[in-house]
């Protein structure tokens, strides 16, 4: 069963698909009753803020050609499925490999138990705080990351 090469892509779309749904659910949070209660000001002015770091910059990822790419949602993974926010085609690298959160207004980069690794400075992370002009390797893939 697990030979059948047909089988096996229509498995690993269906993990796929469970996967964005789930990142899709937890997504969507229920605002608190004290949010509710705010005008529309508060609202124009979260949004515009959603995705500040600590320091009032936004994050963005630095692409090879030195394009950025702003990470603009409340979990950004990276990995090999077709479903991630950041794809890198490599066998390598895994479906999931880590993701970018925001927490207490910083973002982090965590390794989401890859077999081969998120690294900063030649050292394996689970979990680190990203700084400007961090750069970090999923696999062989060097991924940079600036504040602006």
């Amino acid at each position: 069963m697990d030979d059948d090469p047909v089988r096996r892509e229509v498995a690993e779309r269906v993990l796929e698909t469970a996967a964005e749904l789930e990142r899709l659910i937890k997504g969507k949070k229920e605002p608190e009753p004290e949010e509710q209660q705010g005008g529309m000001d508060d609202v124009e002015l979260e949004d515009q803020n959603a995705d500040e770091g600590a320091g009032g910059q936004a994050l963005y990822m630095m692409l090879e050609g030195g394009e950025l790419d702003k990470i603009s949602k409340e979990r950004f993974v990276i990995g090999r499925g077709k479903h991630c926010d950041f794809v890198i085609n490599s066998g390598k690298v895994s479906r999931e490999h880590a993701v970018i959160t925001r927490d207490a207004g910083e973002f982090f980069i965590e390794d989401l138990g890859s077999s081969n690794g998120t690294w900063f400075n030649k050292q394996r992370i689970k979990r680190r705080k990203i700084e400007d002009g961090d750069e970090y390797f999923i696999c062989s893939e060097r991924v940079k990351f600036v504040y602006r």
